[in-house]
Order: C-alpha cells, then sequence, then structure tokens
C-alpha cells in the first residue's frame, strides 16, 4: 500500500493536503483514544466492577445516540435565536 502511494503522481497541493491530513488524522486519534479510555481507567482504578464498565459504556453509546437526534434537530429548526433563548 505505501509503495502505491509513493508511486503516485501528485502534485505539491496533493501532497501537502494529503500530509496535513495524515497529521491531523493521528492527532484525532490519539486525542479521542485518551479521552475514550479515560473513563475506563478512572472506574479500574477505583476498583470497580465489570458491570460498572458494562453500564458506563452502554450509557455513553445510548448517549452517543440522543447527541446525533439532538444534531438533527437543530439543525432543522427555523429560528435558531428562538431556540437558543429557550434553551438558555
Amino acid at each position: 500500500m505505501i509503495n502505491t502511494l509513493f508511486s503516485l503522481q501528485l502534485n505539491q497541493k496533493e501532497k501537502t493536503a494529503f500530509n496535513k491530513h495524515l497529521v491531523y488524522v493521528m492527532l484525532e486519534g490519539v486525542i479521542l483514544g485518551v479521552l475514550a479510555l479515560n473513563e475506563f481507567v478512572f472506574i479500574k482504578s477505583l476498583q470497580g466492577t465489570n458491570y460498572q464498565l458494562g453500564f458506563l459504556f452502554q450509557f455513553s453509546m445510548v448517549l452517543f445516540v440522543f447527541l446525533i437526534l439532538i444534531n438533527e434537530f437543530k439543525k432543522r429548526v427555523r429560528s435558531r435565536k428562538k431556540l437558543l433563548r429557550v434553551v438558555a
């Protein structure tokens, strides 16, 4: 795969864009890995049970589903000023 990448004829803009994307993806992976594992490490450091870890994982997945729904609702609201007043 890497040989294929280097054999491509890319212009300078494409090489720059690829390098920036590669750096961004690597940093994002490290940061998200640290944030995702932070909760699990915290519970294990408090001698938490596997049941508590399972509950934490399930709760975070349910929360993500609700965040997706809330995001879609927010996108479809016509009056964002009114929404901001109601939420605030």
